[in-house]
């Protein structure tokens, strides 16, 4: 159960990373000329897709899943705290 809910959470981050984030920017850029990836590395669905079967077969790696897990939570809580800070700094 916690192994799942490992692959899981590092599915998502991972995904989020290659799909949004400026460290995977040049991997999006070199998809962008290559046609046959143009649309798969853009889409949360289909990188989901693809990341999720690679992580499951790292699944026995539960220090890579700790790593991916922890980088999702941390996002997560930081979009959820942040607007708490910007309204603190807006009126002190």
């Amino acid at each position: 159960m916690l192994t799942d809910l490992l692959v899981f959470s590092s599915t998502v981050s991972l995904t989020y990373a290659v799909v949004y984030s400026k460290v995977f920017k040049p991997l999006r850029d070199l998809c962008d000329k290559w046609n046959p990836t143009k649309d798969l590395i853009h889409c949360t669905f289909c990188t989901g897709f693809w990341i999720g079967l690679l992580v499951y077969w790292q699944r026995e790696r539960t220090e890579v899943l700790m790593a991916l897990t922890g980088a999702m939570i941390t996002y997560i809580f930081f979009m959820l705290v942040k607007p708490l800070f910007d309204k603190y700094e807006k009126n002190a």
